[in-house]
């Protein structure tokens, strides 16, 4: 629950913004955050869907 708690506070300005989705999965016991950001015409910029 720590290592959450840590990818909340690390991302927790673009969260608040709303400026990024934060996309969070679990590897193994491994915790992994990855921030993707929208652009002009509000789809997912193609590098960001393709780490998605």
């Amino acid at each position: 629950m720590t290592t959450l708690n840590k990818i909340a506070a690390y991302w927790a300005e673009e969260l608040r913004e709303g400026i990024a989705w934060v996309i969070v999965w679990k590897t193994g016991r491994s915790w992994n955050a990855e921030a993707v950001w929208l652009d002009v015409d509000d789809y997912f910029e193609p590098d960001d869907l393709e780490r998605a």
